[in-house]
C-alpha cells in the first residue's frame, strides 16, 4: 500500500451510477474517483439533480439496486481504513 492511500479515511475508485429510461442507460453518476484523509471535511454541491443524493447513497451502501452501480464496467470501489459511517 503506498504512502498516500496509507493516509487517507476514504479512496472512492471509478464509481457510477446508469438507471434505465426510455431511451435505453441515462447516467448518473460516472467514473467518480476522490480521496478524504482523516479529518477533513468535505461538502458536496452542485445543482438539483446533479447526483449528489446518488453519491451519498452508494457511499453509503445503501444504494444495493444492483442496476449498472459501475457504470464504468470495470467495478467502482469505495474503501475506507476503519468504519466510514
Amino acid at each position: 500500500m503506498d504512502t498516500l492511500r496509507a493516509m487517507n479515511a476514504m479512496t472512492v475508485e471509478r464509481l457510477g451510477k446508469q438507471v434505465p429510461d426510455a431511451g435505453g442507460w441515462l447516467t448518473i453518476l460516472d467514473d467518480i474517483s476522490f480521496s478524504v484523509a482523516a479529518g477533513d471535511t468535505v461538502a458536496i454541491v452542485g445543482a438539483s439533480g446533479s447526483g449528489k443524493s446518488t453519491l451519498l447513497g452508494l457511499l453509503a451502501a445503501e444504494d444495493r439496486s444492483g442496476k449498472r452501480d459501475a457504470a464504468t464496467g470495470t467495478g467502482g470501489r469505495v474503501r475506507c481504513r476503519s468504519a466510514c459511517a
